[in-house]
């Protein structure tokens, strides 16, 4: 067990945490600083792998038809079909994918935010 398990261990002790809980955010702050193990490197992983932790997109979205998935009418409004990104699952579209919103997010006007997706990338380009 490393420094950073021992720290682990102890906080959560401290909080009340269980045994098997401990034992497994042990071994995920050991994975994490055997490939973390220099200077600056958790510095840049640490937020990459928060992100993929909430299922989070690390590029933009885009307009690639794979990256939305459709739902028709009854699943939706019963009025307009939706398509839901498979990268971001809170990010909707009433265009196939070309602009998309995020739930929850709102503008300082109480509306939703409107995106733009990127361009979708050609393999191998």
């Amino acid at each position: 067990m490393t420094i950073f398990a021992d720290h682990a261990r102890r906080e959560l002790t401290l909080i009340g945490e269980d045994e098997d809980t401990i034992q497994g955010v042990c071994k995920v702050v050991d994975a994490f600083f055997e490939i973390a193990d220099n200077g600056g490197a958790h510095s840049v992983l640490l937020p990459m792998v928060s992100e993929l932790l909430n299922m989070k997109p690390l590029s933009p979205l885009t307009n690639d038809p794979k990256e939305w998935l459709y739902h028709d009418r009854t699943v939706w409004d019963g009025r307009d079909p939706v398509w839901q990104n498979t990268r971001n699952g809170s990010a909707f579209s009433l265009d196939g994918g070309k602009t998309y919103w995020i739930t929850g997010e709102k503008s300082s006007t109480g509306e939703k935010v409107m995106h733009t997706s990127a361009p979708m990338k050609l393999q191998g380009v």
